[in-house]
């Protein structure tokens, strides 16, 4: 809904107040790089991107608030990604298939720029992989010396059932069994990422998550919120909005339009490049 959800800290928003001086500051020095850019490579020049500019305010913002934990999410890719400065201590691969031309023709060689996230020592957390990518995966893990936590083997889907506003989930975690979260996203891909965001703290605590208790979980989860993903912005005619943009995505939308609504007919608005 706004720009500022790109930074968020506690699940708030940067300020519009604070937006525009963190801006301020960053911008000034990518003014800077661009101008040395510019005299070092004349008009072959790569001028810093919106992308990267936000990506150096959210660093810059989150080291001003002296965060404990952050979650940074990949733009593009991930080897040359602009997020990939990080020295991340757990890297998320979510499900991999084909998505910006850029990356590749095939889910493989999409892996393969992804996993360029993985840092030496680090948690990896990946969804179920096609038997390729899973290759890709492994090897990759296994060459950075990572710990390796893999959705459907480690982190087991176990129940789910559409309830008003999302789904009910049962889930184990590493052999730890979690009843009843109720996850306020709709489709079943959305149970699936559930597994991969608590690999993910269990990956960044350790030996601590088995301290954390089932209802401080249950009160994470219940608290997600993801505006446009199918996201219900109005009712009678009910009006759901989704950002699906990649063949993966969409028959994940189609999926769960047919499992959290009941629907007789449906009418489509959609919008593309090409």
């Amino acid at each position: 809904h706004d720009v500022r959800e790109r930074i968020m800290v506690g699940l708030r928003p940067i300020s519009p107040e604070v937006f525009a001086e963190v801006h301020a500051e960053v911008d000034a020095l990518a003014r800077l790089m661009d101008e040395r850019a510019a005299e070092r490579d004349g008009t072959d020049v790569h001028p810093v991107t919106f992308f990267e500019l936000m990506t150096a305010m959210a660093f810059a913002h989150l080291a001003d608030e002296a965060v404990d934990a952050a979650v940074i999410e990949v733009g593009l890719g991930g080897r040359w990604d602009a997020t990939n400065v990080l020295d991340a201590d757990v890297a998320v691969i979510g499900e991999v298939d084909l998505d910006h031309s850029m990356l590749g023709d095939t889910p493989e060689q999409v892996a393969g720029e992804k996993v360029g996230i993985i840092k030496p020592g680090a948690h990896v957390v990946s969804a179920a992989q096609t038997p390729g990518v899973t290759a890709i995966v492994e090897r990759a893990a296994a060459d950075a010396g990572a710990d390796l936590v893999v959705v459907g083997r480690d982190l087991v889907l176990l129940g789910r059932e559409a309830v008003a506003g999302g789904q009910r989930v049962t889930v184990e975690v590493r052999g730890r069994r979690i009843d009843d979260l109720l996850l306020p996203l709709r489709g079943e891909h959305q149970a699936r990422n559930l597994l991969l965001a608590l690999g993910a703290v269990e990956g960044l605590l350790g030996a601590s998550f088995e301290a954390v208790d089932d209802d401080i979980l249950r009160a994470g989860v219940a608290a997600v919120r993801v505006p446009g993903r199918l996201e219900v912005v109005r009712e009678d005619p009910t009006v759901v909005v989704d950002g699906a943009h990649n063949p993966h995505a969409a028959r994940s939308l189609a999926a769960a339009l047919r499992d959290a609504f009941r629907f007789r007919d449906v009418i489509l608005v959609f919008g593309c490049l090409a």
